[in-house]
């Protein structure tokens, strides 16, 4: 070991690859055998390039997009008959705002005859009862009357001896 490693100052040495290697554990496996570089011709071929080829982009063909011959959104109804309106509705928002503030006014004098109140036909179809009109919708009670039930023939059976005495 050099003479400044073993005093222990912490100033940096140029050391060359082999005393470096020295510091660190080493296996007898390792020395036994040592690492080579595996040529390329001796690599393996890693066939998700050859079976994957066109999913992904590989050693021998770029990743293909997937999409049906002849067919786009052009091919769409929706996208034909589609109206691009503009985006920018202010004018028309500014003109709805200042028909609705003049009707809104007390001196507006309205030109229909119509009522504005809540009122709707849903409400003049389905209107609700009046008590007296609901008392008499209710039905009469069909639990039965309370008492004793008979579980067991009273009369004459139908069977007057049992199977085994029949069959033996």
């Amino acid at each position: 070991m050099p003479a400044d490693l073993e005093s222990g100052r912490s100033t940096p040495l140029a050391l060359n690859a082999s005393q470096v290697k020295s510091f660190y554990y080493t296996t007898t496996t390792a020395e036994a055998f040592p690492w080579k570089e595996i040529s390329e011709a001796s690599r393996g071929e890693n066939f998700i390039d050859v079976h994957g080829i066109g999913q992904r982009t590989g050693k021998y063909f770029k990743y293909q997009k997937k999409r049906a011959p002849l067919l786009d959104r052009s091919s769409v109804y929706y996208y034909t008959d589609y109206v691009v309106l503009p985006l920018d509705d202010a004018p028309v928002t500014k003109a709805l705002a200042k028909e609705n503030k003049l009707r809104s006014s007390p001196g507006f004098a309205s030109t229909t005859a119509a009522k504005l109140d809540d009122s709707t036909a849903n409400k003049d179809a389905f209107h609700g009862f009046s008590r007296k009109e609901a008392s008499r919708a209710r039905q009469k009670s069909c639990k039965p009357k309370a008492g004793r039930t008979t579980t067991l023939p009273t009369g004459d059976l139908l069977e007057k001896r049992s199977v085994t005495h029949e069959a033996f």
